[in-house]
């Protein structure tokens, strides 16, 4: 469909060129640059102008390695456009803007925002250039049910350029001026401080900022929470947390940073002769040299600062500080059915050493002596005498890794079962049980399952046609139908949400079920493990 030009006059940033979408409802603003870099490894720095008016084409992603692997797999369903934008160290903080086009021409007249922010580890991602991100979905679906939003999504520096650190960067960034290293989060700082000052410009109400995430975005999202400086200027009102939380890529001590740090120097630049400077080499080599995918470390971590991170986040940490921020109103936390069929094969199952550093990274130390006890839970035997998984126990050992990276720590976020936190409760949870069923051949390993991301291709409503096509749906009428309703179930709530409905009693937990019709289902916790078979019993053994 023909896409039209459509110009406004921003009351601070002047004359706009945006374009008109879904039969001219909507109107995108994209490759709006929110900050600039002024060098490698530097802070950002907010724009408080524009350098262009044309906002017609999208901007650059953060350079990264070559995601066609990853986004063109069948379990996320291949690309769709936009698929010609470009990559960039220094360019790519901008945003992209999508709004009821009806409010540009209501001075006065506002509405919520939602704010995403992608996943990827904090290695990947490019989620305001992303077809399956894009906010005209959503936007489309908040003005279908009456209750229209603004989505903004946010790009932010990722693996080397968003999270590099070590003394050689902490004296490079204080003889700038600058706070250490952590560039990612005062990134996003930065385009949610851009957001409160130029939004309302477009409709926006800033009162009413939800701040959504994913995986490392919801990560992200929590962190945004956690981090200091944030009750002195809250960056948001609420927050949606899709699998992840602070704790799961939580801050690291210099000391580790350290080590990729050097690890980072042997793979891209090579050996460092006596007297040469690491930091100077790494400053001297092109942006494009440290982006092959073998080479980088499979995720990356913020740095224990000492200004933003005091100390390492274990989750009853993360958990407390969450309850102290009395500005936060809520967050909606919740996860996907089968989190680890998509991680799985990165744990070789025959060993634990990657499951007990993780382990070690996110809980209390106390928990490594009860690992027997949740292999037990988990029904992983094999493990308890350090032989390799049998086959008959790899889905158990499966939704065992799931569970210690994304399930337990979601579920601790919303019901504090060590009761770390001391500020009023303020969760709400949810689980996401539908099958993968979409773009993938039944010998993919994802086909099936509620595999970890499966939730993002239904909630910015952007697939459904795409996925009723697939041919394991479209000859069946109900599971046509039902694709339609997952969509516009998990849309409608993360609007409403927005708007500071309450999508259910605090008590309760809200289902996407597996064998439902895609609507929202409400039980308690107790009918919510008899129904579903949710596995709380295990997580408690980890996280009690």
């Amino acid at each position: 469909m023909a896409e039209h030009t459509i110009e406004y006059d921003h009351p601070l940033l002047g004359h706009l060129i945006g374009v008109l979408v879904e039969n001219g409802t909507i109107a995108q603003f994209r490759g709006i640059k929110f900050a600039d870099v002024p060098g490698r490894f530097r802070q950002s720095v907010v724009m408080d102008k524009l350098v262009k008016s044309d906002f017609t084409t999208y901007g650059p992603a953060c350079m990264q390695p070559d995601l066609v692997k990853y986004h063109q797999t069948p379990s996320f369903g291949g690309r769709i456009e936009p698929t010609d934008f470009g990559y960039s160290e220094l360019d790519c903080l901008n945003l992209t803007l999508t709004v009821p086009a009806s409010l540009l021409t209501k001075p006065g007249q506002t509405v919520p925002i939602l704010t995403w922010i992608h996943g990827g580890a904090y290695r990947m991602g490019f989620g305001a250039v992303s077809g399956i991100e894009n906010g005209r979905g959503l936007v489309s679906r908040s003005i279908a049910i009456g209750k229209p939003v603004i989505v903004i999504n946010i790009q932010y520096r990722l693996n080397v350029f968003g999270f590099l650190a070590s003394e050689e960067i902490k004296a490079y960034n204080k003889s700038h001026g600058e706070p250490f290293g952590n560039f990612y989060f005062y990134d996003l700082r930065n385009g949610l401080a851009w957001i409160k000052k130029f939004a309302p410009g477009f409709g926006g109400d800033i009162e009413e900022i939800t701040a959504f995430g994913e995986s490392a975005g919801a990560i992200a999202v929590s962190q945004l929470i956690v981090g200091a400086g944030a009750s002195e200027n809250p960056p948001f009102k609420r927050a949606i947390l899709e699998s992840g939380f602070a704790s799961l890529l939580g801050p690291e001590p210099i000391s580790f940073h350290e080590t990729i740090y050097d690890l980072i120097v042997k793979n891209f630049v090579g050996e460092i002769q006596p007297g040469e400077s690491k930091l100077e080499k790494l400053l001297a080599l092109p942006a494009e040299g440290f982006i092959d995918f073998d080479l980088l470390p499979q995720v990356f971590f913020p740095v224990v600062d000492g200004e933003l991170f005091s100390e390492r986040l274990v989750l009853d940490k993360a958990i407390e500080i969450t309850a102290k921020q009395d500005w936060l109103e809520s967050f909606l936390v919740g996860d996907c059915a089968n989190e680890g069929v998509l991680f799985a094969h990165e744990y070789a199952p025959d060993k634990m050493e990657r499951m007990t550093e993780m382990i070690e990274r996110s809980y209390s130390s106390d928990v490594m002596g009860k690992i027997p006890k949740i292999l037990e839970d988990f029904k992983v035997p094999s493990l308890i005498t350090g032989t390799a998984v049998a086959t008959e126990e790899l889905a158990n050992y499966t939704y065992m890794v799931g569970s210690i990276m994304f399930n337990a720590q979601v579920y601790a976020a919303a019901r504090d079962p060590n009761k770390a936190g001391t500020g009023k409760k303020k969760a709400y949870l949810y689980h996401f049980d539908k099958a993968n069923i979409l773009f993938s051949e039944k010998e993919n390993r994802v086909f099936g399952y509620c595999n970890h991301a499966l939730d993002v291709l239904y909630v910015f409503s952007n697939l459904v046609k795409l996925m009723q096509s697939q041919p394991s749906i479209k000859d069946d009428p109900v599971l046509v139908k039902r694709e339609a309703t997952v969509s516009d179930s998990l849309a409608t709530k993360w609007i409403e949400y927005g708007y500071g409905i309450k999508p259910w009693d605090q008590a309760k937990v809200g289902v996407i079920a597996a064998d439902g019709d895609g609507t929202w289902e409400v039980m308690t916790e107790e009918e919510d493990i008899e129904k579903n078979g949710r596995h709380v019993k295990e997580w408690l053994t980890i996280l009690s």
